[in-house]
């Protein structure tokens, strides 16, 4: 049985009209207009069975970058519209 995770936050980004909601070790993207999920991000820091978890989340102002942080350090900037890696920081 799959281990049931809650969300840790919930974005709306009223530019593109989504919203992304944020767990520990995914975030899902779901748009407004119609309600249907977009996309799941499962493996925002491109490992598998990684032990690092999501601990914040923050999109910039023009509405195009989301920084996802994790409890190691590593930030990953990523395209709000299509979910790619647009930078790594570590």
């Amino acid at each position: 049985m799959a281990e049931e995770t809650f969300p840790l936050t919930s974005y709306i980004n009223d530019y593109l009209f989504n919203q992304f909601v944020i767990k520990q070790k995914e975030i899902r993207m779901y748009d407004l207009t119609n309600g249907k999920l977009i996309s799941i991000y499962n493996d925002v820091f491109g490992e598998e069975n990684s032990s690092e978890n999501i601990t914040k989340f923050k999109i910039d102002k023009p509405h195009r970058k989301a920084y996802v942080a994790s409890d190691s350090g590593r930030i990953y900037v990523i395209n709000c519209q299509n979910g790619v890696l647009l930078k790594k920081v570590t």
